[in-house]
């Protein structure tokens, strides 16, 4: 008998955020891989709906089994508004 086990998707979980100046901020988070090499990105914009900005989280990858913390520094923000941000881990081909 031959058994297959299909690979989950990884979990990404934000926190809060950090160092928060008037135009950057350092955004925080963990990403389990949930064993398969993973891509981590933040995305952020300012409608709370869409995140058209990303930049590559530190570190850029992962693959364990264990919470990932990461984190990126974003610069250029605007004074005044609100930014939303979310964690993406992506599959690795």
């Amino acid at each position: 008998v031959m058994t297959v086990v299909t690979l989950a998707d990884p979990l990404a979980t934000v926190g809060p955020a950090s160092t928060i100046t008037l135009h950057s901020a350092k955004l925080n988070g963990f990403v389990n891989a949930r064993g398969a090499l993973t891509s981590v990105v933040f995305e952020y914009g300012t409608d709370g709906v869409t995140f058209p900005i990303s930049v590559v989280a530190t570190p850029s990858s992962g693959d364990g089994n264990a919470d990932l913390p990461v984190s990126a520094t974003v610069y250029g923000l605007a004074q005044g508004p609100t930014y939303n941000y979310r964690i993406c881990g992506c599959r690795c081909a």
